[in-house]
Protein backbone atom coordinates (compact mmCIF):
# COMPACT_ATOMS: atom_id res chain seq x y z
CA UNK A 1 0.00 0.00 0.00
CA UNK A 2 3.15 2.12 0.44
CA UNK A 3 4.50 1.68 -2.43
CA UNK A 4 1.40 2.73 -4.92
CA UNK A 5 2.38 6.61 -5.21
CA UNK A 6 5.85 5.28 -6.05
CA UNK A 7 4.66 2.74 -8.52
CA UNK A 8 2.16 5.41 -10.09
CA UNK A 9 4.94 8.11 -10.77
CA UNK A 10 6.85 5.32 -12.22
CA UNK A 11 4.21 4.09 -14.36
CA UNK A 12 4.09 8.31 -15.46
CA UNK A 13 7.44 8.80 -15.93
CA UNK A 14 7.42 5.24 -18.40
CA UNK A 15 4.43 6.17 -20.34
CA UNK A 16 6.27 9.83 -20.69
CA UNK A 17 9.41 8.15 -21.96
CA UNK A 18 7.77 6.12 -24.29
CA UNK A 19 5.86 8.83 -25.78
CA UNK A 20 9.11 10.96 -26.19
CA UNK A 21 10.59 7.76 -28.05
CA UNK A 22 7.56 7.10 -29.95
CA UNK A 23 7.66 11.09 -31.28
CA UNK A 24 10.78 10.78 -32.28
CA UNK A 25 10.67 7.59 -34.35
CA UNK A 26 7.49 9.08 -36.12
CA UNK A 27 8.89 12.63 -36.74
CA UNK A 28 6.47 14.00 -39.85
CA UNK A 29 9.25 16.51 -40.22
CA UNK A 30 11.60 13.49 -41.43
CA UNK A 31 9.40 12.95 -44.48
CA UNK A 32 9.72 17.15 -45.29
CA UNK A 33 13.52 17.39 -44.93
CA UNK A 34 14.27 14.14 -47.22
CA UNK A 35 11.37 15.42 -49.90
CA UNK A 36 13.09 18.88 -49.76
CA UNK A 37 16.53 17.36 -50.44
CA UNK A 38 15.36 15.06 -53.42
CA UNK A 39 14.13 18.44 -55.00
CA UNK A 40 16.87 20.21 -54.46
CA UNK A 41 19.44 17.80 -56.09
CA UNK A 42 17.09 17.81 -58.86
CA UNK A 43 16.72 21.52 -58.78
CA UNK A 44 19.14 23.14 -61.75
CA UNK A 45 20.67 26.46 -61.91
CA UNK A 46 19.24 29.23 -64.04
CA UNK A 47 21.58 31.48 -65.76
CA UNK A 48 20.19 35.21 -65.69
CA UNK A 49 21.51 37.75 -68.54
CA UNK A 50 23.41 40.51 -66.58
CA UNK A 51 23.68 42.50 -70.42
CA UNK A 52 20.42 44.15 -69.30
CA UNK A 53 20.96 47.72 -69.08
CA UNK A 54 17.66 48.54 -67.02
CA UNK A 55 15.83 52.02 -67.27
CA UNK A 56 16.96 54.84 -69.05
CA UNK A 57 17.75 56.86 -66.09
CA UNK A 58 19.12 60.12 -68.12
CA UNK A 59 15.76 59.73 -69.54
CA UNK A 60 13.85 59.92 -66.77
CA UNK A 61 16.02 62.50 -65.04
CA UNK A 62 15.38 64.74 -68.09
CA UNK A 63 11.44 63.98 -67.56
CA UNK A 64 11.75 65.69 -63.69
CA UNK A 65 14.14 68.23 -64.34
CA UNK A 66 10.94 69.62 -66.90
CA UNK A 67 8.79 69.36 -64.52
CA UNK A 68 9.21 73.00 -62.19
CA UNK A 69 6.10 72.43 -60.20
CA UNK A 70 7.51 69.20 -58.93
CA UNK A 71 10.23 71.26 -57.33
CA UNK A 72 7.86 74.01 -55.69
CA UNK A 73 7.68 73.22 -51.73
CA UNK A 74 4.70 71.80 -50.25
CA UNK A 75 4.27 74.26 -47.46
CA UNK A 76 5.76 77.64 -47.40
CA UNK A 77 8.75 78.66 -46.02
CA UNK A 78 7.54 80.47 -42.35
CA UNK A 79 8.00 84.12 -42.46
CA UNK A 80 11.30 85.96 -41.53
CA UNK A 81 11.34 86.44 -37.55
CA UNK A 82 10.29 89.79 -36.74
CA UNK A 83 13.72 92.15 -36.49
CA UNK A 84 14.87 92.49 -32.98
CA UNK A 85 14.30 95.27 -30.70
CA UNK A 86 17.27 97.30 -29.86
CA UNK A 87 16.86 99.01 -26.82
CA UNK A 88 18.23 102.71 -26.84
CA UNK A 89 21.62 103.73 -26.15
CA UNK A 90 21.02 105.76 -22.34
CA UNK A 91 24.61 105.98 -21.84
CA UNK A 92 25.08 108.10 -25.39
CA UNK A 93 21.96 109.72 -24.26
CA UNK A 94 22.34 110.65 -20.92
CA UNK A 95 26.25 111.96 -21.36
CA UNK A 96 27.00 113.78 -18.65
CA UNK A 97 23.87 113.96 -16.76
CA UNK A 98 23.69 114.06 -13.77
CA UNK A 99 20.21 114.40 -11.02
CA UNK A 100 21.53 116.71 -7.83
CA UNK A 101 19.70 116.49 -4.24
CA UNK A 102 18.92 119.98 -4.87
CA UNK A 103 15.01 120.38 -5.57
CA UNK A 104 12.80 123.50 -5.37
CA UNK A 105 9.16 122.09 -5.08
CA UNK A 106 8.55 119.57 -8.01
CA UNK A 107 11.70 120.73 -9.96
CA UNK A 108 15.31 119.30 -9.11
CA UNK A 109 18.76 120.35 -10.26
CA UNK A 110 19.77 117.99 -13.34
CA UNK A 111 24.10 118.89 -13.80
CA UNK A 112 24.30 118.47 -17.95
CA UNK A 113 28.51 118.50 -18.32
CA UNK A 114 29.29 122.19 -16.68
CA UNK A 115 25.61 123.86 -16.72
CA UNK A 116 22.77 122.42 -15.17
CA UNK A 117 18.95 122.32 -15.86
CA UNK A 118 15.91 122.84 -13.35
CA UNK A 119 13.31 119.89 -14.35
CA UNK A 120 10.56 118.39 -13.38
CA UNK A 121 8.58 115.21 -14.01
CA UNK A 122 7.86 115.64 -18.11
CA UNK A 123 10.17 117.47 -18.91
CA UNK A 124 12.35 116.28 -21.74
CA UNK A 125 16.18 116.08 -22.31
CA UNK A 126 17.87 114.51 -25.01
CA UNK A 127 14.76 112.61 -26.53
CA UNK A 128 14.40 111.02 -22.86
CA UNK A 129 11.75 112.17 -20.57
CA UNK A 130 12.02 112.85 -16.80
CA UNK A 131 9.92 109.52 -15.71
CA UNK A 132 10.13 109.71 -12.43
CA UNK A 133 11.54 111.42 -8.74
CA UNK A 134 12.43 109.14 -6.09
CA UNK A 135 14.56 110.30 -2.88
CA UNK A 136 17.69 108.78 -3.93
CA UNK A 137 17.33 108.38 -7.99
CA UNK A 138 15.31 110.43 -11.42
CA UNK A 139 14.24 107.51 -13.80
CA UNK A 140 14.44 108.66 -17.55
CA UNK A 141 12.06 107.12 -19.96
CA UNK A 142 12.15 107.01 -23.81
CA UNK A 143 9.34 105.65 -25.78
CA UNK A 144 10.73 103.09 -28.70
CA UNK A 145 9.12 100.54 -30.62
CA UNK A 146 5.77 101.07 -28.64
CA UNK A 147 7.53 100.39 -25.63
CA UNK A 148 8.53 102.26 -22.66
CA UNK A 149 12.35 102.01 -21.87
CA UNK A 150 13.26 103.47 -18.44
CA UNK A 151 16.82 104.18 -17.21
CA UNK A 152 17.14 104.90 -13.32
CA UNK A 153 20.10 107.37 -12.17
CA UNK A 154 21.31 107.93 -8.65
CA UNK A 155 21.09 111.59 -7.34
CA UNK A 156 24.08 113.06 -5.92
Amino acid sequence: MQNRPYIAAAAVAILAIGIMLLNTLRNPMAARRSDLAQRLEQAMPQSRDLDDTGPDFEAIQGAIKNKPALWRELIPPPPPPPPKRVPPDFDKLLKGVSPTHQQVGDKIRVNIGDSYRWMEVGDKYNSLTLHQLKSDKAIFAIKKDGKLYTKELPRK
